[in-house]
């Protein structure tokens, strides 16, 4: 009996093997070209093409996300060179905010969120895209902020208020601070429009795809359990209540 048990062990482990390799055969470690990490295939994972377009505009909207993080660190850099009111602590905790951002951004709002959810109809399962316009909302806010540059927490951000409040002064003698701050403003601003642009395209394949009714049905039975549970709850506390 020993034996036969281990030989199905066996069996089930090479079975489980073989699916791995066919899964890893069929969507390989692709992306970033330079340096693959991760799967990354629009085409064969996302077959309707309205809901490609749509992945494929947020897809754009994270690369320049990206871009922007990279700039802000080395416009401070640029700034902090030329004695432009910025500190060693704002460099800091800008290249901290970079790296957190491009890393939650990447697994959040794009890999776990946009290109996650697309690959499901909206109409099926809407809890993915629930889950994506959580985090998209918090995106949109954090690139107005960055646009901004507000300084609330540090001067870690070379946005409009550092552009603004120093003028003219920001171009005289090193121009260099000047240029990377305005470049980075752009930057930031492309990045929430083409935001804006693929939010609003996956919102049009929630609301077409049937996603705002079931998402009500998935409510009102994640509802309906919470109720259920709640109320055999109170049944078990009055049984035990009453045994005593």
């Amino acid at each position: 009996k020993r034996l036969e048990a281990r030989r199905v062990r066996c069996e089930q482990r090479e079975l489980e093997l073989g699916i791995l390799e066919e899964d890893k055969a069929a969507r390989p470690i692709n992306w970033p070209m330079c340096c693959p990490r991760i799967h990354h295939n629009l085409d064969q994972d996302i077959e309707d093409p309205t809901r490609r377009k749509a992945c494929r505009a947020m897809y754009y909207a994270w690369l320049v996300t990206i871009v922007a993080y990279f700039w802000n660190v080395l416009a401070l850099i640029a700034c902090l060179a030329a004695g432009n009111k910025k500190s060693v602590g704002d460099f800091f905790f800008a290249a901290l905010v970079a790296v957190a951002g491009i890393a939650i951004s990447g697994r959040v709002l794009y890999l776990g969120g946009a290109y996650y959810a697309l690959q499901f109809d909206a109409g099926a399962n809407a809890v993915p895209y629930l889950w994506f316009f959580t985090h998209f909302l918090f995106h949109i806010v954090w690139c107005c902020w960055m646009l901004v540059g507000p300084p609330i927490v540090g001067n870690f951000a070379a946005g409009l208020y550092f552009v603004l409040l120093q003028g003219t002064h920001l171009f005289a003698g090193d121009k260099a601070p000047g240029v990377f701050a305005v470049i980075n403003v752009i930057l930031w601003g492309i990045a929430l429009l083409l935001s804006l642009r693929a939010g609003g395209l996956i919102l049009g394949v929630f609301r077409n795809s049937g996603g705002v009714a079931k998402a009500q049905q998935q409510r009102a039975v994640a509802q309906a359990t919470v109720e259920s549970t709640a109320a055999a709850a109170h049944v078990a506390v009055n049984a035990n209540q009453m045994r005593e």
